[in-house]
């Protein structure tokens, strides 16, 4: 595989897990090599003080206790940039500070489906084998987020946007409040999100980020801007094709309608 493309499936796993995280990654400076100096010489210096005599444990939950043991010995180094306190009183500090970590990043897409009775599996409209004692029976599939990237192409998102880059400081609502909906519980529950606030208030950037996360989670989402969408379903009637949309759209687990207020639906428009 070209180093190219290896750098671009490692960036678009490491913006998957900012997403799912909620943090924003900081890129070196360009021309700056002694940026990356520095942190190996840091990941040399911890290498040095963990494993320098190389240490040997008969079982795994030995070397735990080992390391466990050596990290509360150095947490009572100095701190490098607060010279007055030690490590380990610089973390109680900062732990309030810390986000909690709710859903693990796994990496990858993960569903209950059913094996059909000629032992095929369906998995994001593709079929695959599987072992013959599993037909009719509920398996969990996994597929990797590859295909969350497919999805996003699918998701016609205008342009990107996540929960990392939301201006919180300007929102009149609750960050955990959005956080929760990020998760696409709703959608489960076929629940309707209605955003609603005067122009320039964030409810495409919001609406886009909470799709986005939606896929992160293996949902299928739609946007469409409401004047394209009552568009394209006047086209579908003139051409006769009512309902082709329709049918491709139950396909999906969220819709995705932005600018809805701007524009009074027709009453010719059916099948929404």
């Amino acid at each position: 595989m070209p180093t190219s493309e290896k750098r671009r499936k490692f960036n678009r796993r490491f913006m998957s897990l900012a997403n799912h995280y909620l943090f924003e990654p900081v890129a070196c400076t360009p021309a700056a090599g002694w940026e990356k100096g520095q942190i190996e010489n840091q990941v040399g210096n911890i290498r040095e003080w963990l494993f320098t005599p190389c240490a040997k444990f008969e079982t795994l939950d030995d070397l735990n206790r080992w390391l466990k043991q050596r990290c509360h010995e150095l947490s009572a180094r100095q701190h490098p940039d607060f010279p007055s306190l030690t490590i380990a009183e610089c973390y109680q500090q900062e732990q309030p500070l810390l986000r909690q970590i709710t859903t693990p990043f796994a990496g990858y897409v993960e569903h209950l489906t059913k094996v059909s009775r000629t032992c095929l599996v369906r998995v994001d409209r593709n079929q695959y084998s599987t072992p013959a004692q599993w037909s009719g029976k509920v398996v969990s599939a996994r597929y990797t987020r590859r295909l969350v990237w497919d999805q996003m192409k699918a998701a016609k998102f205008p342009i990107h946007r996540d929960l990392v880059k939301f201006d919180w400081n300007e929102a009149s609502f609750s960050r955990q409040q959005v956080e929760q909906l990020s998760t696409a519980g709703f959608m489960d529950d076929a629940h309707n999100l209605i955003l609603v606030g005067d122009t320039g208030t964030g409810k495409t950037h919001l609406a886009t980020a909470l799709g986005v996360a939606a896929i992160h989670h293996g949902k299928r989402i739609r946007f469409f801007n409401a004047v394209d969408l009552v568009n394209l379903l006047e086209q579908e009637k003139q051409m006769s094709k009512t309902g082709n949309l329709v049918r491709r759209l139950v396909q999906v687990d969220a819709i995705i309608l932005d600018e809805l207020g701007y524009l009074p639906f027709p009453e010719t428009v059916y099948g929404i």
